[in-house]
């Protein structure tokens, strides 16, 4: 150590204890040896240490730096005294090379005992030569090196230090026992660095720890390499993550190794509740979460070996360094979000070994609803289908929701055609007679009984069967008399009911997420089934849309007549009955946009202002809507806003968090309808209903991460070219 081995007492030749006029007297010594071309060797050399360097300007060098007694205090810390005669003996030995005998002298006199006016010059020769020890040899002996600065800061902090100050300087030096430990450790350390002995990363950490009282004067010193080192290692790994995102996973692993002790040490000088440390640790935790993040990102899609596991230990190490509650909730949620996906792997799967089929299938639903209405189209469209159904069933099962709700569309989509062939055949809108279309519709009604459907549909199919077998027996009936051997007329006719009105459902598929801040839009991670799949889901509510009743949201057959002879209704001439309809009182009342008739039920809406996160709502429907916005995991309605029939809305600073829809749609604001069964006030008077939107690829996803934010564009369209799928819900479940 160079404090040690260039201190100017030893290269003057000279104890720290050394009177003025001694060392004035050394001086004429080295003049003279000088003069004379002579070595300049002294009997106190202390040879353990090693001959000092007396060459090239460094004896006045030395002289200078001992010339006040501030340095004089100083660079005595570093060098050696002689206060009695047990020093004397030590220091022989130390003149002699014998370190052993030193060491054993000076530790019989320390160990186990205090600082006193007997023993200070003890604690400070033993803190030299032990300081001067640890760094010798190759190999860093910390042990040594604590102990040595150990002894050094009792030495100081004690009441025999003043006794040290007037061996070493004179009266007129002050005493400042904080600059005097400060310059100690500081010195120590600022050598230690520039060295090239390897020490323990965590050094300044174990050095702050000797002394409680020292932590504080320590702490700024200490920290600033580590914060350094964790800083510089996170520009540079979000440079990386930014040019290459698939090597996400690699570069936290780097950035976690690079950092562990560093961030360690910090926590070992400042403490937890320290707010640089908890800073520090939020950023470290943050960008660890994103790499993860947008390694998943790249390879989801490709369901990479071991994705979920190795991004999972990932975040489990993010959420163990992080301390700020916003940043440990974004990444419990990423978790959550993680471990959904990692569930869900064996429905990965089948998805794959079926996506042939489903794309067919889709396919096939996508071309039917611009097929020409004809019972042909509905034939073929049902046999092309039926095999590839059959596949998805025998991978997924009977009972599966998926399967269940595609068959359904498929079922649905059929009977919507065969609703309109009965229908329009009855007012001569299609070139074929009712009795064609019914018997044509009940055939392919039959075919779709084989197929599996969803409790509600089954439930409408079953009587909208029952209806049409009923219509077909009337026509078989009356085949064979002459009354109905030609069409029959249009006042011969039966009606059946359909309406264009819907409105009770959205249909949405996924939207692209944008961001303002960057091009990676800064989720985490967004579970769902394919797009594929949510592609099915929007078709099948547009074709439900296109051609449904107002029974259920399935077309149902309603004949007019149903007398079982089919006789041609008698002439009258009474007025007909017309059905009484009540107008609302509030017709065409509305709330202004972005106001929130339901606070007293769901509680105020809950900002985060630190964010950026938002959601744009595009209600293209005829009808208003109070949009409430649903956090996943907690259900807790966090928003429930008014948005007004074609206009647009945006929710801002919105909480990080995963999110769905529910909404409540009509037309005629009431503030004083009373819900039915509730206390609630408030309501549409006409053309009212609910609906959700929560299957996985219909969740929204925010985050905002100190680095991107989340943005949503909804469109609400009770038409298939809305971008996300809802299904209808009671009002007990709106607003539960």
């Amino acid at each position: 150590m160079q404090l040690i081995t260039n201190n100017p007492y030893h290269v003057l030749g000279l104890l720290s204890d050394s009177p003025q006029r001694v060392i004035e007297r050394q001086k004429g010594k080295i003049n003279a040896l000088q003069r004379v071309g002579k070595d300049i060797e002294f009997t106190d050399d202390i040879l353990a240490i090693g001959f000092p360097n007396r060459k090239n300007g460094s004896i006045e060098r030395a002289f200078s730096q001992i010339e006040i007694n501030q340095n004089k205090v100083f660079h005595s810390l570093f060098w050696f005294v002689n206060t009695n005669h047990l020093d004397e003996t030590a220091l022989g030995y130390l003149r002699t090379g014998d370190i052993d005998k030193s060491l054993d002298i000076w530790n019989k006199i320390t160990r186990g005992k205090s600082v006193n006016e007997k023993n200070f010059g003890a604690f400070n020769n033993l803190g030299t030569l032990k300081l001067f020890y640890s760094t010798k040899f190759e190999n860093f002996i910390t042990e040594s090196f604590l102990d040595a600065i150990k002894l050094k800061i009792e030495l100081i902090k004690s009441e025999a230090f003043s006794n040290y100050c007037q061996l070493v300087a004179d009266e007129t030096y002050v005493i400042n026992t904080e600059k005097v430990l400060m310059d100690l450790i500081g010195s120590i350390m600022d050598e230690h660095k520039s060295s090239n002995i390897t020490s323990p990363k965590n050094l300044p950490a174990l050095i702050s720890k000797l002394d409680s009282s020292i932590s504080s004067l320590l702490s700024e010193n200490l920290a600033d390499e580590p914060f350094v080192n964790i800083e510089s290692a996170l520009d540079q790994t979000k440079k990386n993550r930014l040019s290459y995102p698939k090597k996400g996973q690699a570069l936290a692993k780097k950035l976690i190794i690079s950092t562990k002790s560093d961030h360690k040490t910090l926590k070992d000088i400042l403490g937890k509740s320290d707010p640089k440390f908890q800073l520090i640790s939020d950023k470290l935790a943050k960008e660890i979460l994103q790499c993860g993040v947008d390694y998943f990102q790249e390879y989801r899609d490709l369901d990479k070996d071991n994705l979920g596991s190795n991004v999972m230990k990932l975040l489990k190490y993010a959420h163990s360094i992080a301390i700020g509650i916003q940043t440990r909730e974004r990444i419990e949620q990423n978790i959550e979000g993680l471990e959904e996906w990692i569930s869900s792997e064996n429905s990965r799967k089948k998805n794959e070994e079926i996506e042939s089929e489903l794309s067919f299938l889709v396919e096939q639903l996508e071309n039917f609803e611009s097929v020409t209405i004809s019972l042909a189209n509905v034939e073929s469209f049902i046999k092309k289908c039926r095999p590839k159904l059959l596949t998805i069933r025998s991978v997924f099962g009977r009972d599966d929701e998926f399967y269940l709700k595609l068959s359904s569309a498929i079922v649905s989509s059929a009977q919507s055609m065969l609703v309109s062939i009965v229908n329009k055949s009855q007012d001569f809108s299609l070139p074929i007679s009712t009795r064609t279309a019914v018997t044509g519709a009940f055939k392919q009604s039959k075919e779709l009984l084989d197929f599996d459907m969803i409790p509600e549909l089954n439930d409408q199919f079953q009587r909208n069967f029952e209806t049409l077998r009923n219509m077909y027996d009337q026509y078989i009936q009356l085949s064979s008399t002459p009354f109905l051997t030609n069409s029959p007329s249009k006042t011969q006719s039966q009606t059946i009911k359909t309406s264009s009105d819907s409105h009770s459902q959205t249909n949405k598929s996924r939207p692209p997420r944008t961001q303002n801040s960057s091009n990676n839009n800064g989720l985490l991670i967004i579970l769902g089934i394919a797009a594929i799949l949510i592609i099915i889901a929007a078709i099948s509510n547009s074709n439900s849309n296109s051609r449904r009743s107002s029974n259920n949201n399935y077309p149902s057959y309603s004949p007019s007549n149903s007398s079982s002879n089919y006789s041609p209704p008698a002439s009258t001439n009474k007025t007909p009955i017309k059905p009484k309809i009540t107008v609302s009182k509030y017709k065409g009342n509305q709330l202004n946009n972005g106001d929130s008739p339901y606070n007293s039920v769901f509680g105020s809406g809950v900002y985060d202002k630190s964010v950026n996160n938002w959601v744009q709502f595009k209600n293209g429907n005829a009808h208003d809507v109070v949009i409430c916005l649903v956090n996943v995991y907690s259900d807790r309605t966090i928003r429930n806003e008014y948005i007004r029939a074609g206009s647009t809305f945006q929710m801002t600073n919105i909480p990080n968090g995963t999110y769905y829809i529910k909404g409540f749609y009509g037309n005629d604001w009431n503030p004083y309808k009373k819900i039915d069964g509730t206390n609630i006030k408030g309501g549409f008077d006409t053309n009212f209903s609910f609906s959700k939107s929560d299957g996985y690829g219909d969740r929204l996803s925010l985050q905002d991460n100190g680095y991107q934010y989340s943005t949503y564009e909804v469109t609400l369209y009770s038409v298939s070219n809305g971008n996300m799928s809802q299904e209808g819900i009671s009002q007990s479940e709106f607003f539960k």
